[in-house]
């Protein structure tokens, strides 16, 4: 009885250690987001086509979700869902921001519904969330989920990420095409005797993981079509 009891106590003393190590150091998370990526475009789902030894290597250590579904097959409501946890259909946000219609041709029998253009400041965001818990809180890349404010995708400054929970943030595109906006294009760039264009974006990025710090991050990445 005794054995059995210090046992316990043991067991006990040794969850409860781990439970507070868990609660004093939550994990860093990193979420990245690629438009358009299809399910077997991975070589670990099958893929003979494209080489991806670092997401394999994510994929054989940690968790796979085979029966995950995007909530919209567009890219903008896709992110609001993501952001917020909400279907596009609750937040009333299935479309694109688009004020005006861009080379697609709106003429149809049917009458467009109305459609939110900015995602409402009122919805919490996970970015939010995690900063109320004690997370450095950074966004890279594409938001898409409000009105561009100068050129195509430019961040909104009234409803863009700083406004929605992220504290650290670049919008750069990287060596990404949306990035042609800016002079010098970083495809046009010279490859200074590399393999592959700089990407300012990942480096940006690698930059605020890796930045000393006392707290757990949130690293959030929404990009662009590969």
């Amino acid at each position: 009885m005794t054995t059995r009891f210090f046992r316990l106590t043991i067991m006990v003393g040794v969850a409860m250690a781990v439970s507070a190590l868990a609660a004093a150091r939550p994990p860093n998370i990193v979420f990245i987001l690629a438009d358009d990526l299809g399910w077997r475009d991975l070589s670990c789902y099958g893929s003979a086509v494209h080489r991806t030894p670092h997401l394999d290597r994510l994929a054989g250590e940690g968790m796979r979700f085979t029966s995950g579904y995007a909530a919209a097959s567009i890219c903008s409501a896709s992110r609001s869902a993501i952001l917020t946890g909400r279907s596009p259909a609750r937040l009333q946000f299935e479309f694109v921001p688009k004020a005006r219609p861009g080379r697609q041709s709106w003429e149809t029998a049917l009458q467009t519904p109305d459609y939110t253009l900015d995602l409402p400041l009122e919805e919490r965001t996970v970015g939010e969330v995690l900063g109320e818990a004690g997370y450095a809180t950074g966004f890279f890349g594409k938001w898409h989920v409000s009105r561009h404010r100068g050129r195509y995708l430019e961040w909104s400054d009234t409803h863009g990420p700083f406004q929605q929970g992220f504290a650290e943030g670049d919008q750069e595109f990287g060596s990404h095409p949306y990035g042609y906006a800016k002079p010098n294009p970083p495809l046009d760039r010279a490859l200074r005797g590399a393999e592959f264009p700089d990407d300012e974006l990942t480096a940006r990025a690698i930059e605020f993981v890796r930045k000393p710090r006392d707290r757990p991050f949130f690293y959030l990445s929404l990009r662009g079509k590969l």
